[in-house]
């Protein structure tokens, strides 16, 4: 998987500035029936639930990042991302990759047989 930065914007209509700590891990979700953007992201942090949206306008991103409908099809519908640095206007955030699940390779122990003499 590629290495994605997003900006996220909107969260002076939620909780402002104040939640977003550097290293601080963000729920992802897509919003696909949002009545003003149909490739709305959803920006949340627990207990707080919703602090913002993924940019979606070359007008809102930072340089350098993804909006919401550049990335809408290559990530899934939930996703993490980490806070990098924040201005007055942006949170600026690396999506992290899902870690790929090991398949576990089950231990074939032999059954013991009885031996008859």
């Amino acid at each position: 998987m590629n290495e994605f930065y997003i900006t996220v914007t909107g969260f002076w209509h939620y909780a402002g500035i104040q939640p977003f700590y550097i290293g601080s891990v963000l729920r992802c979700e897509k919003e696909p029936h949002n009545p003003y953007d149909d490739e709305a992201i959803r920006v949340s942090l627990y207990p707080l639930g919703t602090v913002g949206y993924v940019a979606n306008s070359v007008n809102t991103k930072a340089n350098g990042t993804k909006t919401a409908s550049g990335l809408y099809s290559q990530l899934p519908k939930s996703f993490k991302a980490e806070v990098l640095f924040t201005t007055k206007t942006k949170v600026i955030c690396r999506v992290i990759p899902k870690k790929k699940k090991k398949k576990k390779k089950k231990n074939r122990q032999e059954i013991p047989t009885e031996v008859t003499q």
